[in-house]
């Protein structure tokens, strides 16, 4: 709560409301003034002074209740700021006492402090069952920020009540708004987010389907992986690396091919991203459950490798002995598929995970078939994908 509450004092912008000084401007020391004078700074039209006297009278109101009426006080002052920092204050107090003044403010006049309410609940992480319902009347707000700010904290709240009124909101026509409930849809889960979501998938706007994507990756749902895929290949380089790593959580396999031609990009964030979520992919052990611990640390060690035409066979012993770990090579699968212990390897890679430099070394040579690997019984297991599906033990019921 601490080190949050010197975040926003610091100028943390959470929802396009700046309730502080720019980023990297220190904070001004005010633990040596009294509670009256902290209330008059929340007035002061240097932000910095505002948003750290905010941070210091939720301290204080911590250690002591009493602070809590003055601080409430000023949510029926005159001046919009002073409200707004006031109502930070409040929530960041996490006192049961703030729940009336905070519901309170979500119909006041000015635009700025109710859409001071979400924000102030989502970056303090307060959460109580009582503020529910106003804000999801809040999600009908006719400002768009007080849309997306009330969306955010019931999202923060994360009660399965919001879930049906963020559906609705997911579908608002502004994008901001639609990004802020498809965020909160992910934190809460649940049947209806996620049926929601993949509706979403088929949204005409771009970004949005992408936003749902990225939520459904937060609930580990394999139907985010086609447009995740897809994201490979945005024009926004940080939406291609976000993608990257949430395929890498997800393990699908389905990832790999598109993986593997991001690990070639010129961007060095994708490249390493790619080849990092490449050794994710599949890390299962053969008896369903999760991979060997210590086979998943080496499988994450970064390498750095250079081979000119050196043999398969010898590759893949030399990536045993980096590893210290131990590789079985299904030989027989892999000649059915056209490869020969003696297929030639020419490749190099730089700071890449040992996993991911696998997947690699695989897809370089040239096969009839698909090549992978798997771990079972704390061992590398690499041959034919199709080979390493059957001999995958059915799922659980």
């Amino acid at each position: 709560m601490r080190t949050a509450l010197i975040a926003l004092a610091a100028g943390v912008l959470v929802s396009g409301l700046a309730f502080g000084a720019p980023v990297g401007e220190p904070a001004p020391d005010f633990s040596a003034l009294t509670v009256q004078e902290l209330l008059g700074k929340l007035r002061d039209a240097d932000p910095r002074n505002g948003a750290t006297a905010a941070a210091e009278l939720a301290n204080r109101a911590r250690a002591d209740e009493k602070v809590i009426g003055p601080i409430e006080a000023v949510t029926k002052d005159p001046n919009p700021q002073a409200r707004r920092y006031a109502l930070q204050a409040l929530a960041f107090t996490g006192s049961v006492k703030a729940v009336t003044p905070l519901i309170a403010a979500l119909k006041d006049r000015d635009a700025t402090v109710r859409a001071a309410v979400g924000e102030s609940i989502f970056a303090s992480g307060l959460k109580d069952e009582r503020l529910v319902a106003p804000l999801v009347a809040a999600l009908k707000d006719g400002d768009l920020w007080v849309r997306s700010c009330a969306a955010w904290a019931l999202g923060s709240i994360g009660s399965p009540r919001a879930a049906v009124p963020l559906v609705a909101a997911a579908k608002d026509a502004e994008r901001q708004v639609r990004a802020s409930a498809i965020k909160a849809l992910g934190q809460i889960g649940g049947d209806p987010a996620k049926a929601a979501l993949v509706d979403l998938l088929g949204h005409a706007d771009p970004p949005t389907t992408y936003y749902a994507a990225i939520a459904l990756a937060e609930l580990r749902d394999p139907r985010a992986v086609p447009r995740l895929i897809a994201a490979l290949n945005e024009p926004d380089p940080r939406t291609r690396v976000e993608a990257a790593a949430r395929l890498g959580e997800l393990g699908d396999a389905r990832a790999a091919d598109a993986l593997a031609e991001a690990a070639k990009s010129d961007d060095p964030r994708l490249r390493d991203a790619a080849a990092w979520a490449l050794g994710h992919l599949g890390a299962a052990d053969g008896s369903g459950g999760e991979a060997d611990p210590e086979v998943r640390r080496k499988l994450d060690q970064p390498v750095q490798f250079e081979f000119q035409g050196l043999a398969l066979e010898d590759v893949l012993q030399f990536c045993a002995d980096y590893g210290r770990t131990a590789i079985q090579v299904r030989w027989d699968a892999l000649q059915a598929a056209g490869v020969e212990r003696s297929a030639k390897v020419t490749l190099n890679l730089k700071s890449v995970p040992l996993g991911g430099a696998l997947r690699l070394i695989l897809r370089s040579v040239a096969a009839k078939e698909k090549l992978d690997f798997a771990v079972k019984d704390g061992v590398i297991v690499v041959s034919t994908a199709a080979d390493l599906e059957q001999a995958r033990p059915p799922a659980s019921p």
